[in-house]
């Protein structure tokens, strides 16, 4: 299942500053919706949940084109009504990912990224973060939530879902320093590192798509660099360093 659509999100230009050192990240599995019930059934549920938010976005979106034209000439007040919306449809889809996956293929997932953070194989160690023992001692917490795409042991497009919050050495709130335009939002564009969810008040975390068409360790070190890079670019806005 790949949803299809197009994250709208206000472009704010970021300079980018280089943290003062490395933060700790601890990688982990996200932990599923608790099954309430049937297990089919519960996977039903989710699925017709995840239907009705894209509906739901799908219909508003139109409303929106209706009531204010085309999406380039939209204020920034309807962009973020979209977005939310959007959002919302985001959060149902992986949830059913989560829900349907089997946790060792995320387990692989975290393992191959924590080997290619220390240079592992033929990955570049990543110089702007080191592994963290627990999310208490860590300053970002990176949760795998779902991965689909092309076999292993076929070239194509592989997709990789994960949560980034804040750990016991930042509080919450240090993610507002991060733009929802970092690196580029967006859902049709396959870049290798998108983001899908922004810092919220209530809902105090980072999504972000990584994709790659080789192997899934490739697609992994790709997930690695792209929590390096943001580490390097907003690493001292997160921490409040000068």
């Amino acid at each position: 299942m790949r949803p299809a659509a197009l994250l709208v999100a206000v472009v704010i230009a970021a300079a980018p500053v280089t943290a003062a050192e490395p933060l700790r990240v601890f990688f982990t599995v996200a932990p599923a919706p608790a099954a309430q019930g049937d297990t089919k059934a519960q996977t039903e549920k989710l699925k017709r949940e995840r239907d009705a938010a894209w509906s739901e976005y799908a219909a508003f979106d139109k409303q929106l084109e209706k009531e204010h034209g085309k999406r380039d000439k939209w204020s920034s007040d309807v962009k973020e009504q979209a977005a939310r919306s959007y959002e919302k449809y985001v959060g149902k889809a992986l949830d059913y990912l989560l829900f349907t996956i089997k946790p060792k293929d995320l387990e692989d997932s975290v393992r191959d990224i924590q080997n290619s953070v220390v240079g592992k194989g033929l990955a570049k160690v990543k110089e702007n973060v080191t592994l963290a023992e627990s999310a208490a001692d860590a300053h970002l917490v990176l949760e795998a939530i779902a991965r689909y795409g092309a076999s292993k042991l076929v070239v194509g497009p592989k997709f990789f879902f994960y949560r980034v919050s804040a750990g016991g050495k930042l509080k919450p709130q240090a993610l507002e320093a991060v733009p929802g335009d970092w690196p580029e939002p967006g859902w049709w564009t396959d870049a290798p590192c998108t983001q899908f969810h922004r810092y919220r008040d209530d809902e105090p975390w980072l999504v972000f798509m990584t994709v790659d068409d080789q192997r899934w360790r490739d697609v992994m070190n790709v997930a690695s660099s792209c929590i390096n890079d943001l580490v390097k670019t907003h690493g001292a806005a997160l921490t409040g360093a000068p």
